[in-house]
């Protein structure tokens, strides 16, 4: 027994002396420089050059001001006759589309129709109907923005031009030209467009044909080419930036620059409510037949500073068919879609014409020296490059894109001279054999 134990014991022993040899083998090697390994520096030159931080992106045209018609009455509707078909233009003054035997008739202007005009009704809407009516050749009025007797007959002309009874307040037909100092014009009757004639993407009706909702939909800005960025990169962009653009046709470049950022709300504002006037248009002007000018003059009928203008609350200038105001696009998208206006002298192609585009954030100087990135080192707030021949060289760093910078500052580095970017290290020849 005492035999066994004495063996064991003397096995602990040895086993732990081995251990002990081997930590201490392990820290002389540690300690002393491996002598098989070797660091190579790792160099390159510096070049003079361009350096340009750009994002990439897709662009294409697409229609501008595209907008949906509504339907002039309220519900289900059905076309009572055939309106404008797809790929036709529609001028001021024509008739879109006719539903439930009502019409919707193209007119000038910015504003949306948004209430029923009347009279007695004041306000920027109805200086827009007056104006309308006035550049077809209709006696409208001469007291801007305020609806009279002879906005009500302008119209009521109108109509009747076009084939239809005007209609009163309740929506019942004027059958006697005599009583159409009671015409109104109901929202859904005139669709105001900035930017004429129209050009009409879907048919607006067949006839005997159902609708619920919009009756077609019509482009009333032009062609307008968009670039569709991440949102993320959007917030890099402040406006302005250059656009290089690549036709996936393989034709050649086109150039532009991004009018709008993704913050840019509509700007369009409701102006302030007319001042009151003391009487309607009829008090101030002679009736005239068909044909007569009825142009507003300028500030007749008007208290000092009336503009005419919407009331509060009104639709917006800029915001109907043809407006100016941007959107920012839908918040939930993860792309943004960027209004980009052309520099070169070239005309825009048609609608679905697909681009590969760059955009440019920053660009250096053309004749900048350029350095790889990996070869700059900062510390404490300094930024240093360190030369083949071991000299370290405070630089300046400026725009950096693509694994090169551009510098600013280069203390005296040219192109040409080697800088340090890192190091190999690997097993000398021959070592360890």
């Amino acid at each position: 027994m005492k035999g066994a134990l004495a063996a064991v014991v003397a096995l602990v022993v040895a086993v732990a002396a081995g251990i002990v040899g081997t930590v201490a083998v392990m820290r002389d090697r540690l300690e002393r420089p491996d002598t098989t390994v070797a660091v190579t520096q790792l160099t390159a030159a510096a070049t003079s050059g361009e350096v340009v931080d750009s994002l990439a992106a897709e662009a294409k045209t697409v229609e501008d001001g595209v907008e949906d018609v509504p339907s002039p009455v309220e519900g289900a509707a059905v076309f009572t006759s055939n309106g404008v078909r797809a790929g036709q233009s529609a001028g001021a003054g024509q008739v879109l589309a006719e539903a439930n035997g009502r019409p919707v008739v193209v007119l000038p202007g910015r504003m949306r129709a948004f209430r029923q005009l009347g009279p007695g009704a004041r306000g920027g809407d109805v200086a827009q109907l007056q104006d309308a009516l006035a550049s077809l050749g209709y006696a409208s009025g001469r007291v801007r923005g305020v609806y009279g007797e002879w906005t009500a007959r302008g119209l009521g002309r109108l109509w009747r031009n076009l084939g239809y009874f005007p209609v009163r307040a309740d929506g019942s037909p004027i059958f006697e030209a005599k009583d159409d100092d009671a015409a109104v014009l109901r929202p859904g009757e005139a669709f105001f467009a900035g930017v004429l004639p129209l050009r009409v993407l879907s048919a607006c009706g067949e006839l005997r044909k159902s609708v619920q909702g919009p009756l077609c939909s019509v482009a009333a800005g032009g062609r307008k080419l968009v670039v569709s960025v991440p949102r993320a990169d959007a917030a890099k962009l402040n406006g302005g930036e250059e656009v290089v653009l690549q036709p996936r046709s393989g034709r050649a470049q086109r150039t532009g620059v991004v009018e709008a950022v993704p913050a840019a709300q509509g700007q369009g504002q409701s102006a302030p409510s007319s001042s009151q006037q003391q009487a309607g248009d009829s008090a101030h002007m002679a009736p005239q037949g068909h044909g007569g000018t009825g142009a507003p003059q300028p500030g007749a009928g008007q208290a000092p500073g009336g503009t005419g203008a919407a009331q509060p609350g009104a639709a917006q200038p800029g915001t109907g068919a043809g407006g100016s105001g941007q959107a920012a696009g839908d918040p939930n998208s993860r792309t943004v879609d960027l209004a980009v206006r052309l520099t070169d002298a070239q005309t825009l192609p048609e609608p679905g014409a697909q681009f590969s585009a760059t955009i440019v954030l920053r660009r250096s100087a053309k004749d900048s020296v350029v350095v790889p990135s990996t070869a700059l080192r900062q510390d404490a707030g300094r930024a240093w490059v360190r030369t083949a021949e071991g000299r370290d060289i405070e630089v300046t760093a400026g725009v950096c894109a693509q694994g090169r910078c551009a510098l600013t500052e280069t203390g005296g580095l040219m192109a040409g001279q080697k800088v340090v970017v890192g190091e190999a290290r690997g097993r000398k020849p021959g070592a360890g054999e």
